[in-house]
């Protein structure tokens, strides 16, 4: 689903689903601090996206450390793009 030859319409809905979760979340005042000048669901579309493709590298390129490697992976970038 989301190999070269997978969905479009699959990935555009995780991207969704996870955009949709960070705004709910970010709306509860559960958001990184130093975002403020940044649209919460800008910054939820930020990070949904990128999650989606650590998760379509993951699946696609059987990433070392399985699934607990790639959530490593994905949380040592996002701490560093923040401000």
């Amino acid at each position: 689903m989301l190999g070269t030859h997978g969905s479009a319409r699959f990935s555009a809905r995780l991207r969704e689903r996870l955009t949709g979760e960070l705004t709910r979340r970010f709306a509860a005042g559960h958001r990184p601090p130093g975002w403020e000048d940044v649209p919460a669901d800008v910054h939820a579309a930020y990070l949904a996206g990128a999650l989606a493709g650590v998760i379509a590298h993951w699946v696609i390129a059987a990433c070392p450390g399985g699934p607990e490697g790639a959530a490593l992976a994905f949380w040592k970038l996002f701490r560093q793009t923040t401000p």
